[in-house]
């Protein structure tokens, strides 16, 4: 029986090691799609077979394997690490195993592409007033894949770039249509009734008929043009003058175009077609109830029109019909080559093309609402729409690009690759103005490729820079990224004194916006608004405080900053007069003082050497007592005044040589003396502080004889800190208490001489 069981387990062993002989073909995990790094992992499931199991994974431009750069990995490991491959392109890949027995077949065959172009992201388009030391920024990922495998990023950056915006153009109304029949002969039509003509050398505003709101602009020739707009207005051009054709439309109409001066059609709300015969305009049966924004032909028997909700429809040269569209976004806008080369774009980033038999979405690399699209040939077009932003085809793909403007985009137009136009929103048109980036200050500066940004170094003020980012390792370039503007800042800001400040200090402080990446700051100040004979100084920060001011004097100052290779502008220039006087407090104007050697305050100026007090009997101040160097903003008299009489006084203020006016003049009254007490404590004779307090008190009296005061610090329980007796002798005294053992917060010191008590709230803030 043992023998019969033995031979039975032999059997099923054999036949596993059999089993086990064939090895099967790895099963691919990834990468098997776009924007893969350059040093991209092969990852497939591993195998099981006799003994080691080996891996060899072919790599290859082909699906064939076959051409003279196929890479070849052999591994133990069910994963290979690639580096250097080249960017852009698409590879194929497939992985075999083999161990002592036998060698699988190949895997299925896996595909992918290296990125092309990495996305740049900070500063935004069309940003303004960026210093001149900018953080140039691009993301580190794409799809969620953190950048690897480079070696070093590029930033080329410079001033000069395809589109550059005009500077005199003569309206800053919203530019809706675009037409040019050469260089010398262009149009523009906008909101407002607004028409611009261009000869060549400047953009005019010509005579409108009307104040409606022009769509849409299109020309035959120098003698025969067309313009359609709000409530059904249609204009007509004749060589000279614009003058208003009979239409029969009263809805808006967003689009016209002529073949020749006796076939034009007209499009617009709620799916409305016209169609002028050379003599008169009337409407036409169309399938749509739907907003038409766009119309296009290519001749009398082939046209098409667009608009809401992505509907497309066609005129073959008898009747209109609706094409199957590929997209329910709006179209705004159309361009033939001819009737088997048509593109259309719309909304957000809507893109279709059509080869003659259907149309079929692009990838415009957008999300932006693309509003005109223009193309030259079939190598060669521009769509441009929200906030300047441009997409232009190379004859591959579609890219984002900077259009030099953040105004909206609303029509493109080319006569060819070196003379195109853009027109958008607030006057803006946009001409092309030949190669980017070729200017002799055109740079390119690099950085580690593990890093996401550059800092940039002393860039030329109130300058537009236009800038893209590239990545590179020891095999191969990437494409240019996209190319986005920032213009740097032109002008510092002030910010105080607030310009036409009065009363300001001898040490007044001049403060402005902070800019990074100068040198410094050059400021000018003086008498003259026109600088004739400033005093220019200069400044590490942003703040300075001149020197040599005098009272009661207007200055003008302005600043600049500067660093090793440029300077902006002067700033607005402001103004500020220095204080001329001096505010007096206390006593106030006309009161009853009880004590006949009161204390004299007023407000306190900064920046000046001492004060001068005089007070008197008489208002003339003929016999008066005067005092100097008075170096705070108080002043107890010191022989007792003469009870029943009224005193006049005044301070000014004296900074090396120079005075300021005498304060107002004001008087007080001394009143009859009621007891002794009322003598020694009054508020105009005691004077706490500093209030608050980091930890020192101090108790100043002016009294009239020696006395004895009782001070007590209370918390708000009513819970008696500090309770002592003080010894104040005649005139003024200074007793200072240690409130350091004390905790933060608000106290009530109460002064007790007799009958009389003085209380006040302080302040403990150590």
């Amino acid at each position: 029986m043992k023998n019969i069981l033995y031979t039975f387990l032999v059997a099923i062993v054999s036949i596993n090691l059999s089993a086990q002989t064939k090895i099967f073909s790895p099963i691919l995990v990834s990468p098997n799609e776009d924007n893969q790094m350059p040093d991209v992992i092969l990852d497939w499931y591993p195998v099981s077979g006799i003994g080691e199991v080996y891996y060899e994974a072919q790599l290859d431009f082909n699906d064939s394997f076959t051409s003279p750069d196929l890479q070849i990995f052999e591994t133990t490991l069910s994963s290979v690490q690639t580096n250097n491959l080249l960017f852009g392109n698409k590879y194929y890949w497939r992985v075999k195993a083999w161990d002592d027995n036998d060698t699988s077949a190949w895997s299925e065959i896996f595909s992918f592409t290296v990125f092309k172009r990495i996305r740049i992201n900070k500063p935004d388009d069309g940003k303004e007033d960026r210093m001149p030391d900018v953080k140039i920024t691009w993301y580190n990922n794409l799809s969620g894949t953190t950048l690897s495998g480079i070696t070093y990023f590029d930033c080329q950056f410079d001033t000069s770039y395809y589109w550059s915006v005009s500077e005199d153009i003569p309206t800053e109304e919203n530019l809706y249509s675009l037409y040019f029949l050469d260089e010398s002969n262009g149009w523009v039509v906008g909101s407002s009734g607004t028409i611009l003509f261009n000869n060549g050398t400047e953009w005019t505003e010509q005579t409108s008929p009307t104040s409606n709101e022009l769509n849409s602009v299109n020309f035959f020739d120098e003698n025969n043009g067309w313009a359609v707009g709000e409530g059904g207005i249609i204009l007509y051009y004749d060589g000279n003058e614009w003058t208003t054709q009979s239409s029969p439309a009263t809805e808006d109409l967003y689009a016209v175009y002529f073949t020749d001066v006796s076939n034009g059609w007209a499009v617009g709300e709620d799916g409305i077609i016209y169609y002028y015969n050379g003599t008169e305009w009337t409407e036409q049966t169309c399938p749509s109830t739907k907003d038409l924004y766009a119309v296009f032909f290519t001749d009398q028997n082939n046209g098409w029109a667009a608009g809401k909700s992505g509907k497309i429809y066609y005129y073959d040269g008898t009747e209109w019909t609706e094409q199957t569209s590929p997209s329910s976004k709006d179209i705004y806008s159309l361009s033939f080559l001819d009737e088997n080369n048509g593109w259309a774009s719309g909304k957000a980033g809507n893109l279709l093309y059509y080869d003659g038999s259907e149309w079929a979405e692009l990838e415009s690399n957008s999300t932006a609402d693309l509003n005109s699209i223009f193309m030259l040939n079939q190598n060669e077009g521009w769509a441009g729409g929200k906030d300047g932003l441009l997409v232009h085809f190379d004859g591959n793909e579609w890219l984002e690009l900077t259009s030099s403007s953040v105004n909206l985009i609303n029509s493109i137009f080319m006569l060819d690759a070196d003379n195109a136009w853009l027109a958008g929103d607030m006057g803006t048109i946009v001409s092309r103005s030949g190669d980017a980036f070729n200017s002799p200050i055109v740079q390119i500066r690099s950085t580690i490729g593990d890093s996401s940004e550059i800092q940039m170094a002393e860039l030329l003020f109130d300058t537009k820079y236009f800038w893209r980012v590239r990545a590179r390792h020891e095999e191969d370039t990437s494409s240019w990224s996209s190319v986005q503007y920032f213009k740097t800042i032109d002008v510092v800001t002030l910010e105080e004194p607030a310009h036409g400040a009065t009363g300001q200090m001898l040490d007044v402080t001049l403060k402005w916006e902070t800019m990074t990446g100068i040198f410094e700051y050059i400021y000018e100040f003086g008498t003259d608004p026109n600088f004739s004979f400033p005093s220019t100084n200069f400044s590490q920060i942003n703040e300075a405080n001149p020197q040599g001011l005098l009272f009661g004097t207007t200055y003008y100052w302005h600043v600049k900053a500067a660093h090793t290779k440029d300077t902006t502008e002067w700033s607005d220039t402001w103004s500020f007069e220095t204080i001329n006087t001096v505010y007096l407090t206390s006593p106030g104007q006309g009161d009853t003082v009880v004590i006949t050697l009161p204390i004299l305050e007023w407000e306190d100026l900064t920046g000046i050497s001492a004060y001068e007090v005089q007070y008197d009997t008489s208002i003339n101040f003929n016999n008066a007592e005067t005092y100097n160097d008075i170096d705070i903003s108080r002043f107890p008299v010191i022989f007792p005044l003469e009870t029943g009489k009224t005193y006049y006084w005044h301070v000014r203020a004296y900074e090396d040589g120079d005075t300021t006016n005498w304060s107002d003049t004001w008087h007080f009254f001394i009143g009859s003396e009621s007891g002794i007490e009322d003598l020694i404590l009054n508020k105009n004779n005691v004077n706490i502080f500093p209030n608050p307090s980091q930890g020192k008190l101090s108790i100043e009296l002016n009294a009239q004889q020696q006395t004895s005061v009782r001070i007590t610090i209370s918390d708000l329980l009513g819970q008696a800190v500090i309770n002592n007796e003080y010894s104040f002798d005649k005139g003024l005294n200074t007793k200072t208490i240690d409130l350091s053992d004390m905790n933060n917060g608000i106290y009530i010191i109460k002064l007790q001489s007799g009958e009389i008590v003085l209380t006040e709230k302080i302040v403990i803030d150590k």
